[in-house]
């Protein structure tokens, strides 16, 4: 009978295209970019601290709005939950001292805009990195 409930869950999750199972995520730049970062520097531009690239280029990050994969990213990398992530923004955009990642659809998305811009920074899936982009750091 659990197997039955587990397996339901899991159809239940891929019909709503939550993927359960947990994909590695690449944190990725444009190919042009020689800058390299670690997890706090990731972690620190992504909230907006700070706001350019070691080399003084200006960073624009962009939000993976993929279910499963965005919530892993902002719970190992950001080390925030969804809900203080939002309250995090607001207090950040009322403020005037930060605004949000832009946000986009997919990985597939977010690796073209990467691809064409050279002060993107994004995340996506790792299984659909290609020569397109630059991979800064995978988290498992």
């Amino acid at each position: 009978m659990k197997t039955v409930k587990l397996l339901s869950t899991v159809c239940c999750l891929f019909a709503l295209g939550i993927n359960p199972a947990f994909a590695a995520i690449a944190v990725i730049v444009n190919p042009d970019n020689a800058n390299q970062l670690g997890e706090r520097e990731v972690r620190q531009i992504f909230l907006g601290q700070i706001k350019t690239f070691p080399d003084g280029l200006e960073a624009q990050t962009l939000d993976n709005m993929t279910g499963a994969l965005r919530g892993d990213f902002i719970s190992k990398v950001l080390k925030r939950n969804e809900s203080t992530m939002n309250a995090y923004w607001a207090r950040m955009l009322f403020t005037a001292k930060a605004i949000p990642p832009r946000e986009l659809a997919d990985s597939g998305a977010v690796k073209k805009a990467v691809a064409d811009n050279k002060n993107a920074i994004g995340y996506i899936d790792a299984s659909q990195v290609d020569d397109s982009v630059k991979v800064l750091m995978t988290i498992e």
